[in-house]
C-alpha cells in the first residue's frame, strides 16, 4: 500500500533531523581546509602567472578535479576538467571553478588581478608558492576556534533551450553528462548562516 503525501509535521520532523545531523558533523581547523590568495597577471611575460598557477595544480598528482565551470570572454562551458586546455586558453578566462570530491578551486579575474580560493576536507596544503600569496583561513587570529556545521544540498541543473544573447554556452557533452543532473554542494554553516560553499560533483537525478 502506497503511503500518502507527507504531513506538515513530518516535514518539520525531517528538517529538524537534518539540522541535528549537520550540527553533529562539525568542521573545524582539523578537518576543513580553506585557502585563498591573489596575484597580478602579466600576459607579456614568457610564462604568465596564471599559467604558472594552473601548472602548479596540474603537477599535484594527489589532487584530481573532476569538473570545470569556465567563463571566458565570449563563452561559458561545463565539461570534465582539462588543465592542459585551460593553460592554452588562459588569456580568455574570466572565471573558473574546478571541483570534485577532493576539493573546490575557484579563480576570478578582476582587471589585472586574479583572486583564488580553495576549500577541501582532505587536502591540508595547496601546491602553490609564495608568488600566489596563499593564506590559510585558520591563520587569522579571529578565525581560530570557529566551527561550522556541514550540510549537503543538491541543485537541479538544466540546459537552456533558448540561445543566450550575450555569450555562447555549452553545458558539458552528451557523453559526459546524460539525463537530468543535480549539482552536489557542501554548505558550511555558522550560527545557521552559510559561510562557505564547496562544489562536490554531479549526481544523476532518479
Amino acid at each position: 500500500m502506497n503511503k500518502g503525501p507527507k504531513t506538515a509535521q513530518e516535514f518539520i520532523d525531517e528538517a529538524f533531523a537534518k539540522a541535528d545531523a549537520a550540527v553533529k558533523e562539525q568542521r573545524n581547523a582539523t578537518n576543513l581546509f580553506i585557502w585563498g590568495g591573489r596575484f597580478a597577471e602579466d600576459n607579456e611575460s614568457d610564462l604568465p602567472q596564471l599559467v604558472q598557477f594552473l601548472q602548479a595544480w596540474q603537477a599535484d598528482s594527489s589532487l584530481a578535479f573532476t569538473w570545470a565551470m569556465v567563463e571566458e570572454v565570449e563563452h561559458f562551458y561545463v565539461r570534465p576538467t582539462s588543465l592542459k586546455e585551460m593553460i592554452q586558453d588562459h588569456d580568455q578566462i574570466e572565471r573558473v571553478r574546478l571541483f570534485g570530491p577532493e576539493g573546490d578551486l575557484s579563480i576570478r579575474r578582476d582587471a589585472d588581478m586574479l583572486y583564488w580560493h580553495f576549500i577541501s576536507e582532505t587536502h591540508q596544503q595547496v601546491p602553490v608558492g609564495p608568488i600566489f600569496n596563499p593564506v590559510s583561513f585558520w591563520d587569522e587570529a579571529t578565525n581560530q576556534g570557529r566551527t561550522f556545521a556541514c550540510h549537503e544540498q543538491c541543485y537541479y541543473q538544466w540546459r537552456r533551450d533558448v540561445r543566450e544573447r550575450r555569450v555562447t554556452h555549452k553545458w558539458a557533452s552528451d557523453v559526459a553528462l546524460t539525463g537530468k543532473q543535480y549539482l552536489r554542494q557542501a554548505h558550511y554553516l555558522e550560527n545557521g548562516r552559510i559561510a562557505f560553499v564547496r562544489y562536490v560533483d554531479f549526481k544523476e537525478a532518479k
